[in-house]
């Protein structure tokens, strides 16, 4: 009974305790601003000859259903550096700026951009010095098997990863950003291609760059393939680029020496491997 009672006194005194903390409850109703879209201006200068380039856009909303960033244009952008020169850019492309090759980039100067926008802000980035990166001396790679779950069950995603030795340079804090590109080539077949129109029975359209024309055949075949020319789309080079960016800092170094450095990878595939991979 003892217990009985401490339960239904218990279940009371949370009834209690709910109904109270309801009535204190009150919905309050106001307007929340639309939210102000970051402004993404990306870009880089080398040691290697110019042009370089600019890339503005504005960023997304957390909702957004597209992963497209919105190119501004219109911009006004111009490139400094230490010695009192500049170079203003030219708009290539929505939102892509490029210099004309009047400065390119030395090593031990600095840099830096001024950015006004159309609507008259302007973004100035703090100068940054150009700094030896050293020398890469070996790239390795090696094999990892990997399996990724699909819906229909796992398959096969091996990869050989890239490594890389490398001197670290004279700088006494070299951050460095590793950039990886792939190449591989691929054959294609442009004069099988075949256009389809429902519901009727695909026919053949080889493709103009492909060299074939279609001729009169037998009936039913939808016609024949000749050759007329050399073929100019048959085969394609491929590239591969980083997913994300590799960067490196002075607790990667021993002894001036960068080993061991991942800085890509490559997806076993029949297409990549079919005949060679390059890795620049």
């Amino acid at each position: 009974m003892q217990l009985q009672g401490f339960y239904l006194r218990l279940k009371v005194k949370w009834l209690m305790v709910f109904i109270s903390m309801s009535a204190c409850v009150d919905r309050i109703e106001f307007d929340v601003p639309e939210p102000g879209l970051l402004t993404i201006i990306e870009g880089s200068i080398t040691d290697q000859p110019g042009p370089y380039t600019v890339k503005i856009s504005q960023g997304l909303r957390l909702d957004s259903d597209s992963s497209t960033h919105a190119p501004v244009s219109g911009a006004e952008l111009t490139l400094f550096d230490d010695e009192g020169n500049e170079e203003t850019f030219i708009e290539s492309g929505l939102g892509s700026y490029k210099t004309l090759g009047v400065i390119q980039g030395q090593i031990g100067h600095s840099y830096f951009i001024r950015v006004v926008m159309p609507d008259g802000v302007i973004y100035e980035s703090v100068p940054d010095k150009l700094n030896s990166v050293g020398e890469i001396q070996q790239i390795r790679y090696s094999f990892e098997s990997r399996t990724a779950a699909m819906e229909w069950g796992d398959v096969d995603a091996s990869v050989f990863n890239v490594f890389i030795d490398a001197d670290a340079g004279p700088d006494s804090e070299p951050y460095v950003r590793w950039r990886y590109t792939g190449t591989y080539k691929v054959e294609t077949f442009p004069e099988l291609h075949m256009t389809y129109n429902p519901p009727y029975t695909p026919y053949k359209n080889p493709r103009p760059c492909s060299g074939y024309q279609i001729v009169p055949g037998p009936i039913g075949s939808g016609g024949s393939l000749e050759k007329v020319g050399d073929c100019i789309c048959c085969i394609c080079w491929v590239s591969d680029y980083e997913r994300l960016p590799q960067l490196s800092d002075t607790q990667l170094i021993t002894n001036n020496q960068f080993s061991n450095i991942n800085v890509g990878e490559v997806l076993l595939t029949r297409a990549a491997f079919h005949d060679k991979y390059l890795i620049e």
